[in-house]
């Protein structure tokens, strides 16, 4: 996968991965995706950096973990990421990207000296982390943008799950510190394109919708055992006018938008 300035971080999907396993709101993850892009700008980072930045961003959501448990799911989850790599063959291409080999790490089995070592490097990298941040722990508003914009518009819910689906993907990408670094109307062009992609990519079926003869088309795009034609009525309405514009988005950031957001899913 790759986006247009540069391919995923392993790193990145470590922080994504081992979220789940955390069972961390999806909004940290978020924030401590987007540290973790900003950060990769300035500094080296490795896995122990990576467990830090994930320890940052639930302090920073007041929701704060144990150290201990996060260097557990991450070693655990790097170890993984590192098998993965070893038993897929990797292009050139990819060759060039971060390696797993650089975020693994073991974590101590016994609680003595060794295991307090690692421990007290990851606080140690946190404060370190947040200088380097120059202090400004700002979290992504995007996703706050998005769930305005669905409510407003009154977007039928498989077409937002689909939205936010992309949303999260976008951060696994740089592509979020461009949008989330400049507050306000970068974070609502983000949102906007995420909706468009996810309304675009339900196709209208083939047929004439006014005799209700594509529904069960649109049901199974949708997922869903039927479709009503409201929904149907709320598709074209989003399809057929520039509904971004009320949110102060214009055509050329939107398109901008939209394609570094497609570029993620580009497979080589």
């Amino acid at each position: 996968m790759r986006c247009s300035m540069g391919r995923i971080s392993v790193g990145a999907v470590l922080i994504a991965e081992a979220g789940k396993c955390l069972s961390i709101n999806r909004h940290i993850v978020s924030t401590a995706l987007l540290f973790f892009h900003q950060l990769k700008n300035k500094a080296t980072l490795n896995g122990l950096h990576v467990c830090a930045i994930i320890s940052i961003a639930c302090k920073v959501e007041e929701q704060p973990l144990k150290i201990r448990d996060i260097l557990n799911v991450c070693g655990f989850v790097s170890e993984q990421l590192l098998k993965e790599e070893k038993t897929k063959p990797r292009s050139k291409d990819q060759a060039a990207a971060d390696s797993a080999s650089t975020y693994y790490f073991q974590v101590p089995q016994n609680l003595g000296d060794e295991y307090l070592s690692v421990k007290s490097s990851v606080e140690v990298n946190e404060q370190k982390l947040i200088e380097i941040l120059d202090f400004s722990l700002v979290t992504p508003t995007s996703p706050s943008f998005l769930a305005q914009i669905c409510v407003y518009l009154d977007v039928p819910v498989q077409v937002c799950r689909t939205s936010w689906c992309i949303l999260n993907d976008s951060f696994l990408s740089d592509a979020c510190v461009e949008y989330e670094s400049k507050a306000g109307s970068s974070s609502k062009t983000l949102s906007s394109a995420c909706l468009y992609v996810a309304v675009m990519l339900i196709k209208r079926p083939d047929g004439d919708l006014k005799k209700g003869k594509s529904i069960s088309g649109f049901a199974k795009l949708l997922e869903m055992d039927s479709v009503s034609t409201e929904i149907i009525s709320r598709l074209n309405f989003l399809r057929g006018c520039e509904w971004w514009k009320i949110f102060g988005v214009s055509n050329s950031e939107l398109e901008a938008a939209s394609n570094r957001l497609l570029e993620i899913y580009s497979l080589h």
